[in-house]
């Protein structure tokens, strides 16, 4: 019986720490993670110095012409929500740290505190991609 209290102890230590590695850890799929600067693309192609100027959401106007947002910290981790079009509908993204954790479908102009997020891996991937192509034909223009 003594032979099996520590490898119990050591699974019970484990399986406490999952939940922890999964949300610190293994979060992030590499295959969703930008690269470059967080940019949102509806502020980028409305944006206009003179009207946009003291808007306080965005952050910098990059060389490229891209508008960044602002930036929230919270423990060591950085949150970016931007915005884009797909098919016609705006759609929110939400960054942490440069990784795509979440998107809101088909939003209107409701506070950015209001959406809710979804986590659907595949619409993710689809929606990561079609944010790297926009990215790419706004900074050729």
């Amino acid at each position: 019986m003594r032979k099996l209290v520590k490898p119990i102890i050591c699974l019970v230590l484990v399986a406490i720490s999952l939940p922890w590695l999964a949300k610190n850890y293994w979060r992030f799929d590499p295959r969703l993670t930008y690269n470059g600067e967080i940019f949102d693309p509806v502020l980028t192609e409305e944006y206009d110095a003179e009207a946009r100027a003291s808007e306080d959401y965005v952050h910098v106007i990059t060389e490229d012409g891209l508008a960044v947002p602002l930036a929230l910290g919270n423990n060591g981790v950085e949150h970016r929500q931007v915005h884009m079009m797909v098919d016609g509908q705006e759609v929110a993204l939400k960054f942490e740290n440069n990784h795509l954790v979440g998107y809101a479908p088909d939003i209107k102009n409701g506070a950015i505190s209001s959406y809710v997020f979804y986590r659907d891996y595949g619409m993710m991937l689809d929606l990561f991609n079609e944010y790297c192509r926009q990215g790419e034909l706004l900074k050729r223009t």
